[in-house]
């Protein structure tokens, strides 16, 4: 039997809730792994039996590697790294700290809609949208030319909510700017999928949560704050952008979801979720899906779209079938997508778990369902 406070390591592969195989919702959280509960649950039962500061300080050390093993998923160090809920609030305690009155802030078309909904409310803040990119052969020059000393900031998405399009963040993260623009990558559909390191990326902050890709437990998310970040003209603190009164028990069971990924390691999963994004795409194709967005290289996410007045009786036979599946609101999630009447879309998002049997059934079923209303 594990002491009280003891890591616990789990394979990815390692058996998974009831119904995991048809579960196609890891952009919006991906199943973690048993012993992601199994540790929150040991701390919660350790609370009930010592009390909170007691089982609290038995964790300190299991809590310090939880932020090493952070740092290395994010290649740096583990001063840099917080801790919150979401990544909105991430993001809202990056943008706290920034000066933005009387500055522009750049963004993506692609960014999510309650960042651009909290900028836009601010009238001291100029919100400019970047010009579209083709994210297959993109071209910054025309991003290149709007940065300058009146740029507070500039929020880029690493990979799209609705269709998991790319971003070539490296490259913006080239671009000149000026020491006070802060470049902030939010990496919620990126982080768990593939490798992500801050050094090549350029960046001065990245956000995202840690429920997706990452397979943690839910309210768990993270920032990383570089060097050069400064907050009243002095270097910022990570911790200090952390909420004081985190849940250590989610901590805990995040630990176990980081530590699996780090075992695995970033090449095994993302060939994984490429393959069998692959498949779905082939599969969606030759059923004769239009998929949203084109074709995202080495993104998990797969949107087909639909005809608005299907929409309703394709997830009701899903759902029935017993795939767990989604419908993001474009309008909503991505509202500055330049689209004006953006289509229906049912998301797929597989993950390590998901097998070829369900990748074929989710598609089969989804072309049934679609039939029976034309």
């Amino acid at each position: 039997m594990l002491e009280p406070g003891a890591p616990l390591t789990l394979d990815l592969h390692m058996s998974q809730t009831p119904g995991a195989d048809t579960y196609f919702n890891s952009a919006s959280h991906g199943l973690p792994p048993p012993g992601v509960y199994h540790r929150i649950a040991r701390h919660m039962s350790d609370q009930a039996r010592i009390g909170a500061q007691a089982a609290n300080a038995q964790v300190v050390r299991e809590l310090s590697l939880l932020r090493d093993n952070c740092a290395r998923l994010l290649a740096t160090t583990p001063d840099r790294i917080g801790f919150t809920s979401t990544t909105t609030a991430a993001f809202h305690a990056l943008t706290s700290r920034l000066d933005l009155a009387g500055k522009r802030v750049l963004v993506t078309e692609h960014d999510w809609g309650d960042y651009y909904r909290f900028l836009s409310a601010r009238s001291d803040v100029t919100v400019q949208t970047l010009p579209p990119l083709d994210l297959g052969a993109p071209d910054l020059s025309q991003w290149a030319d709007l940065i300058d000393e009146s740029v507070a900031a500039i929020f880029v998405p690493m990979q799209t909510c609705a269709a998991g399009l790319r971003y070539p963040v490296e490259a913006i993260g080239a671009l000149p700017r000026p020491d006070s623009t802060m470049f902030i990558v939010d990496a919620a559909q990126a982080l768990g999928q593939i490798g992500v390191d801050v050094g090549q990326i350029n960046c001065d902050g990245l956000i995202s949560t840690c429920r997706k890709w990452l397979r943690g437990p839910r309210q768990t998310a993270l920032f990383w704050i570089g060097e050069n970040w400064r907050t009243g003209g002095q270097a910022g603190d990570a911790s200090a952008l952390q909420p004081a009164d985190q849940e250590p028990a989610l901590l805990l069971g995040l630990g176990v979801s980081v530590a699996n990924w780090l075992d695995q390691g970033p090449e095994v999963i993302q060939t994984a979720l490429t393959q069998k994004s692959d498949r779905l795409r082939h599969l969606a194709t030759q059923a004769g899906f239009s998929i949203f967005g084109g074709d995202p290289a080495h993104s998990a996410t797969v949107s087909i779209e639909l005809p608005r007045a299907a929409l309703p009786s394709v997830m009701s036979d899903l759902q029935s079938a017993g795939y767990q599946v989604k419908s993001p609101d474009i309008a909503r999630f991505e509202p500055l997508f330049g689209t004006a009447a953006p289509p229906a879309i049912i998301r797929l998002s597989p993950h390590v778990y998901t097998s070829d049997t369900a990748l074929d059934g989710v598609i089969c079923t989804a072309k049934s369902a679609l039939q029976k209303t034309l």
